[in-house]
């Protein structure tokens, strides 16, 4: 048993990837450990975003600051690999194909990942935090 954690990001069709991406979650039989709705600041875009080089994604930050972002964590049997199926299925029907960074849904790569991003988004002191 592991945990993964997901952001749903802004996109128009933001309810249709919520359902989407819940009733995948419970075909998985994963179980929602915490799920919040919420919008971010720099100070976390930067703790969750120092590895993207500001040229590859020249808007990203934007984007992800502009609205709010959704979290969800999981658990259960190879939380990791069925979120990262679920990405691949949610990306493939919903993500703006022209825009790269624009993929409406992330997945963390490993438990240790998911704990650490987890952390980040759920804890409410860092959103307060300032340079």
């Amino acid at each position: 048993m592991d945990t993964c954690f997901i952001i749903i990001k802004p996109t128009v069709n933001l309810v249709k990837v919520l359902a989407a991406t819940l009733t995948l979650l419970d075909q998985s039989n994963l179980q929602i450990t915490r799920m919040s709705i919420r919008q971010k600041n720099e100070y976390w875009y930067r703790l969750m975003y120092a590895h993207v080089p500001s040229e590859v994604f020249k808007n990203m930050e934007a984007y992800l600051l502009g609205d709010h972002l959704i979290g969800i964590q999981v658990w259960g049997e190879n939380a990791v690999a069925a979120c990262k199926n679920i990405k691949h299925l949610i990306r493939s029907q919903f993500a703006d194909t022209n825009i790269t960074y624009r993929n409406v849904i992330h997945t963390s790569d490993s438990p240790d990942t998911a704990y650490w991003e987890a952390n980040y988004f759920f804890a409410g002191g860092l959103d307060a935090q300032q340079n």
